[in-house]
């Protein structure tokens, strides 16, 4: 019965190795969650960058979460009104690009219009959360979405480890 057990396994993950879709989604969800896991990390230290006290940016730091709900509840409800979710959770991708663009490229002295764009880079776990979702409309078959979904969350893990030791939050610009 083990033997039988483990050849299922077998057979399972050869069949998701083989998924071309499992690895563009695995990678993506280890580069989103990387940018998420050093803005997340370190969001006070950037924001007492952008010229903020401390104790300011803590409470400059919570409007981040509301975005972020906000934006993922806006994601599955524009993208069930387009029918494609994962053009959206595209366009919530670019728009956290933007907000990173803003935040380098704007002077030092323009706090406000940094820290706007931090609230614009709360954009980036749509795509996460429509990779999560795909999964179980997409994958056919129990085991291998439960093999899938824990690959994921296997690259998601690695993504916010990593993603702590990129931003410097002394560095020029604050990342």
């Amino acid at each position: 019965m083990i033997h039988l057990l483990g050849c299922l396994c077998f057979i399972v993950w050869y069949i998701v190795y083989r998924m071309v879709s499992f690895w563009c989604g695995f990678i993506l969800t280890h580069l989103l969650t990387q940018i998420s896991g050093g803005m997340n990390g370190f969001f006070s230290q950037l924001i007492v960058s952008f010229g903020y006290t401390s104790e300011q940016s803590l409470l400059l730091g919570t409007p981040a979460g509301a975005i972020g709900f906000a934006s993922i509840y806006l994601n599955g409800y524009i993208g069930d009104k387009l029918r494609n979710r994962i053009l959206v959770a595209s366009l919530g991708a670019i728009v956290a690009m933007v907000g990173m663009i803003i935040i380098i490229a704007l002077p030092l002295s323009h706090s406000r219009g940094r820290l706007a764009g931090y609230y614009i880079t709360q954009t980036a776990p749509i795509g996460l959360v429509t990779l999560l979702s795909l999964i179980s409309s997409n994958v056919a078959g129990y085991t291998k979405k439960t093999t899938v979904a824990a690959l994921y969350f296997v690259g998601y893990c690695i993504g916010n480890i990593i993603g702590i030791f990129f931003p410097h939050p002394y560095g020029r610009r604050g990342i």
